[in-house]
Parts: structure tokens; C-alpha cells; sequence
């Protein structure tokens, strides 16, 4: 499908379960990393699977062709923006989606981003300039590289990083010339920076912890605002992946089960 964003036609794929549309379906937008697409993500994440076992529609939107002409990418923030081009209105191209969604049986108050690496980046950036209607957001692999965050909607977080991520350093810093070369510079900020940012914003005052895997630690921050949440999961000697069942953490279920499901 294609939205108008500023003269120019952007596309997205959108999944829906078969159903009666008598109920307005939650949406998880998913949102590929630097140098992947739509499709690739779509098969990636497995989420289309599970659309009728867990009642949700998935919208997978196409990233911009940066200045090669092969590399998609997300302008979100601080990253990742090519040197000497006009930077892509990603945040009006999410707007434009989540206006025609109610048309095709979506619950507009119920949309939710799930964005992997520069995706995640364009989740948090998202979540500040179009706070009010994104009722939540997961990220995993990103960094919070946003200067400027004008929302202060509050709304249950999910974030996943592995420790030994080498585009997306756990501890923050820079990311690969490989990955950069004719970008704009930017330096990520730490995991644990985005996780105070959220902790802050929704307000939570507790800390419980938990080991859902040998490889997996889990900090679910308590006393949030009502209907918020942090939920943080550290993978000992993760990389630069979307971790699923077969690796020890399913991401995907998580978020679903945070998400969308009864």
C-alpha cells in the first residue's frame, strides 16, 4: 500500500487476520533496521504468523532509498541521516499510516511500533513527537538518538539489547565505519540511557528482577503512571540481531504478549 507523505509516495505492507470487523483490531507497526526492508523484516520477525492466533493487525512500513540507491533507512534523530541530502520525513510518513489504519479495522488507540536497530531509533523518536497516538513501543538493538523529545505521553516500554552488539554498542559510543560511511556522524548514546529516559517519563519508583533464560536478565521498573511500564532485557553475549525462540528469547512473543494479546 502507499500513503502521500509531501508529494512523494511511500509504502508499507499491512497483514490482517481474517474477521468480522465488528471489533477494531491493536496494530504493531514493525519497523526494519538500516539496510533491511519491509519484506525482508516481515519474514525476519515472524509476526504475520501469528496475526489470527493472536488478533492484531501488522503494518511493516518500506524505509527511504538513501543517497545508493540499494540502502533503505529510517531518519530518526541524530541517525541516520546521508551527508548532503535532504533528510526524509519519517515521522509524517508513520502519521500518514496511522490515519488510514481505522479504514482497514484498526483500533487507533491501540498502536504500538516495534523497531529493530535504526528502527528502534525511529520508535523513541516516534514516541516523542507523536506520543498521543502511540499507545506503546518496543526496541530492540537502538539507540535513543533523539535531541529533542516534546511528548511526555507515557506508555509501556519494552527494550532488548545484547551486551556484546557491535553496531549498537550496549555501552553506548560509535557505530562501525562499515555501517556509517556517508552518513552523517553520529555517537549512540548507552542502552541504560534510554531506560532512565523511560523510567523518568513514566514515572516508576521500583525495580524487580528476574532471569526468564540463563542468558537473559529482566528489570521490569514498578510504580509507574497508570498504564505504563519499562520492561528491560539484557542478553549476556547478544549481538546485533532480532533474538527469536531459537536463540533463548523469543522478542516477538514478548512483545505480543505485552502488546496485544488478552
Amino acid at each position: 500500500m502507499t500513503v502521500d507523505v509531501d508529494g512523494t509516495a511511500r509504502e508499507f505492507l499491512l497483514r490482517s487476520p481474517a474477521h468480522a470487523g465488528s471489533d477494531p483490531l491493536p496494530v504493531v507497526v514493525a519497523l526494519h533496521g538500516l539496510g533491511g526492508s519491509a519484506e525482508e523484516f516481515e519474514t525476519a520477525v515472524g509476526m504475520t504468523d501469528r496475526i489470527a492466533q493472536d488478533g492484531f493487525i501488522a503494518v511493516y512500513p518500506q524505509g527511504a532509498l538513501l543517497a545508493d540507491g540499494l540502502t533503505r533507512g529510517w531518519n530518526a534523530g541524530n541517525c541516520c541521516n546521508v551527508i548532503g541530502e535532504p533528510e526524509a520525513d519519517d515521522i509524517d510518513f508513520l502519521a500518514a499510516i496511522l490515519k488510514v489504519l481505522p479504514q482497514y479495522g484498526a483500533d487507533g488507540d491501540r498502536v504500538f511500533l516495534a523497531g529493530f536497530s535504526n528502527g528502534g531509533m525511529l520508535a523513541y523518536r516516534a514516541a516523542c513527537e507523536l506520543g498521543d497516538d502511540i499507545a506503546g513501543i518496543a526496541v530492540v538493538s537502538g539507540a535513543f538518538n533523539v535531541s529533542d523529545c516534546p511528548s511526555t505521553t507515557t506508555m509501556p516500554v519494552i527494550i532488548v539489547h545484547g551486551t556484546s552488539d557491535d553496531f549498537i554498542p550496549y555501552a553506548g559510543g560509535d557505530s562501525p565505519r562499515s555501517i556509517t560511511d556517508g552518513l552523517k556522524p553520529f555517537t549512540n548514546p548507552s542502552v541504560r540511557d534510554a531506560v532512565e529516559v523511560w523510567i523518568e517519563r513514566n514515572g516508576c519508583d521500583g525495580a524487580d528482577l528476574s532471569s526468564p533464560s540463563r542468558v537473559v536478565e529482566r528489570v521490569s521498573y514498578s510504580g509507574c503512571e497508570a498504564g505504563s511500564s519499562v520492561d528491560f532485557f539484557t542478553i549476556d553475549g547478544g549481538f546485533h540481531v532480532w533474538p527469536l525462540a531459537e536463540w533463548g528469547f523469543d522478542a516477538t512473543g514478548v512483545i505480543l504478549s505485552e502488546f496485544v494479546e488478552d
